[in-house]
């Protein structure tokens, strides 16, 4: 329930965000006008609310300009349990050991929605023969099953997901003490938000800094379970300096 409410909020707050000229966040525009190349999207078509993702960097197709990518808040709903469902389909394949979604939509499952529609998976990759982690088994699954990447992304379902290896103690932590839980008949694991706050320490850009503050404030945080996670990490002195 907890994931089905956030996707919810999410969708809500996607869907407010088209009003007017739209609003800007990092590399996307969100806006309620477009034009798509299959002529199917135009403002007010059968009454629906048009929702376009539009990349303000990238060439799409053969197209010489840039071109939306357009849901409506229905749209968003079913595109994110389709993507879990991938999400599971490559870790029963054995592609990662374990995934957790993290990140700022990892974050909105604890705070009011963040305006964002990146999809941050962290994952155990097993360990091959030479000893090397590589995310290319997981790449070329996708492109088997017709999804394409995208700079540092991979589109499923028309959702930019960026597949993160646990790279150290933290990331390995945060993945085992991931929760499960559930979007309707659809299986998920988020991180904690304890341990969304110390990741937000380690990385430490501003970006960062703005999130731990939003969690500090809106998360149910435990914080006994934090100042253990924060002492193993050695993450003490840069909280007690961000939380000042």
């Amino acid at each position: 329930m907890v994931l089905r409410h956030a996707v919810k909020r999410f969708g809500k707050l996607v869907a407010q965000a088209g009003i007017g000229n739209g609003i800007r966040h990092g590399t996307c525009t969100i806006t309620r006008t477009c034009e798509q190349r299959q002529g199917r999207c135009r403002q007010g078509i059968a009454g629906l609310q048009w929702v376009v993702v539009r990349s303000e960097k990238r060439v799409v197709g053969n197209a010489d300009h840039e071109m939306p990518r357009c849901w409506t808040r229905r749209d968003t709903l079913g595109v994110m349990k389709q993507t879990l469902q991938v999400l599971n389909e490559l870790e029963q394949e054995g592609l990662m050991s374990r995934y957790a979604i993290g990140g700022a939509m990892g974050a909105t499952f604890y705070v009011e929605p963040l305006l964002t529609f990146d999809l941050d998976v962290f994952v155990v990759l097993p360990q091959t023969a030479g000893g090397l982690l590589s995310l290319a088994p997981i790449y070329g699954a996708l492109r088997a099953r017709g999804y394409a990447e995208e700079d540092e992304c991979v589109l499923i379902e028309g959702v930019p997901v960026q597949f993160l290896p646990a790279y150290n103690a933290l990331l390995e932590e945060a993945l085992v003490e991931a929760r499960e839980t559930t979007y309707e008949d659809t299986p998920a694991r988020v991180v904690r938000a304890e341990h969304l706050v110390a990741i937000c320490l380690q990385t430490g850009r501003d970006k960062d800094r703005e999130r731990l503050r939003i969690l500090r404030a809106q998360a149910k945080l435990d914080m006994d379970y934090l100042a253990g996670v924060l002492a193993r990490h050695q993450l003490e002195a840069r909280w007690s300096e961000w939380k000042g």
